[in-house]
């Protein structure tokens, strides 16, 4: 297997550390979107806890295309066009991986972050 940003010279996935790591506010109904591919084992889990804890009603949810290439993910018939977009409104010089699994404010539309931090309790 050929090394790369996110495949080590043994072959195992490299995470890249989070970017994004500014604080959430309080989740309301139509605050925040997740950005998930069904592509993601990481994004099947976080897709089931949020059904397993009822927060459907509260942080809404946009699957993008399966397929990533070098301008990300696609959000299908969407606005942004592609979830990097995203990335570069909330910090212009971003330079990582666009992933998926991206909280993102509704208004104004940036990320937010993800990760162990986060407290989606209600």
């Amino acid at each position: 297997m050929k090394p790369s940003r996110e495949i080590s010279g043994d072959g195992r996935f490299v995470r890249q550390p989070n970017h994004f790591t500014d604080r959430l506010g309080p989740p309301e109904p139509g605050r925040y979107r997740l950005y998930a591919s069904y592509a993601c084992p990481w994004a099947h889990r976080v897709l089931i806890v949020r059904r397993l804890l009822g927060l459907e009603d509260l942080l809404d949810v946009t699957i993008v295309d399966p397929i990533r290439d070098e301008k990300g993910w696609r959000v299908p018939g969407g606005d942004p066009e592609y979830l990097s977009e995203l990335y570069h409104a909330t910090d212009p010089g971003y330079t990582g991986r666009y992933t998926v699994l991206k909280p993102a404010g509704i208004n104004p539309s940036r990320i937010v972050p993800v990760g162990p931090e986060l407290d989606w309790s209600v």
